[in-house]
């Protein structure tokens, strides 16, 4: 979907429960892609632990947030990512 949509942003849960895919896999797959790899992406986990913050970033996330978080959390995140 997002090859055919080239969104401006991606947010990517890591725990995509049921896939055979993680969500790590997917923001790789993302920046591999030329219709997607300038796409910002941010990523979303349920853990705030550093080795999965950094992971994600060494896959090449943009940012990431840690659940739950409000909808004015998300709206200024993405107000900075996005400037």
């Amino acid at each position: 979907m997002a090859r055919h949509l080239r969104p401006r942003v991606i947010l990517v849960d890591l725990w995509l429960k049921g896939s055979d895919v993680s969500g790590l896999d997917l923001i790789c797959l993302f920046r591999a892609d030329p219709l997607t790899e300038k796409a910002t992406i941010l990523a979303i986990s349920a853990t705030d632990v550093d080795n999965m913050m950094n992971q994600s970033i060494t896959a090449g996330c943009d940012d990431f947030m840690v659940k739950p978080f409000s909808v004015q959390e998300l709206r200024n995140k993405l107000d900075v990512l996005l400037a």
